[in-house]
């Protein structure tokens, strides 16, 4: 099987080329392996790497350290691994090459369990698909299950198959995304659910 290429870089590099710079800095353990895996598999190589290309011409791995340990353990498992797009990155030396792969592998805007949410939820991703398809530090999984739609009661696809089921579902149309996220965040604060349900209950009935 080939590992389909969905993006484009500023040029493009064997795997074999690409030298990891990282060491022992993080480890890619089993079950995320398994997971970023199952991610190239779907969806694709979908990110070019980010390399700097050191004064003895060597591609030096700034930021993807992870999914090239992937692909290499993927290569030996019989998948064929096409050159891969690389975007290139300009340092004067290799402290401040060091330097800036710290601030790829930094993350300074920290995620919320309630903003997770919101932003899953009009894509259609379950609470299940990113417990078991992804690793987002400072997420507890706990917190986001309450935020997220109960496991096994989906959205009917036809209004007909409403009949029967143990909850009422409204269909309402949003003059655009911003009106949509505005109300769907609101829905997501417990303090406020009650206030949004009735007043879309009374546009429903009135």
């Amino acid at each position: 099987m080939k590992v389909e290429v969905k993006c484009r870089g500023a040029t493009v590099s064997p795997l074999k080329d690409l030298k990891d710079f990282q060491s022992a800095f993080k480890v890619l353990d089993k079950e995320n392996y398994q997971k970023l895996k199952s991610q190239i598999v779907e969806e694709g190589f979908s990110f070019p790497f980010a390399v700097w290309v050191n004064t003895e011409g060597k591609n030096i791995l700034l930021d993807g350290h992870q999914r090239r340990r992937a692909l290499l353990k993927m290569k030996k498992e019989g998948f064929e691994i096409p050159d891969l797009p690389i975007d290139l990155v300009e340092a004067d030396s290799l402290e401040q090459a060091k330097r800036k792969l710290l601030s790829a592998a930094s993350q300074f805007g920290k995620p919320t369990e309630s903003g997770l949410a919101s932003f899953a939820l009009p894509a259609n991703i379950s609470f299940h698909d990113i417990k078991d398809g992804f690793d987002i530090p400072g997420i507890d999984m706990e917190s986001l299950a309450k935020a997220m739609p109960t496991e096994g009661k989906k959205e009917p696809k036809n209004p007909e198959d409403v009949a029967g089921s143990d909850r009422l579902w409204m269909y309402v149309e949003f003059e655009n995304e911003k009106e949509y996220q505005r109300c769907a965040k609101l829905l997501l604060d417990k303090n406020k659910r009650k206030i949004v349900t009735s007043t879309l209950m009374d546009l429903l009935f009135k």
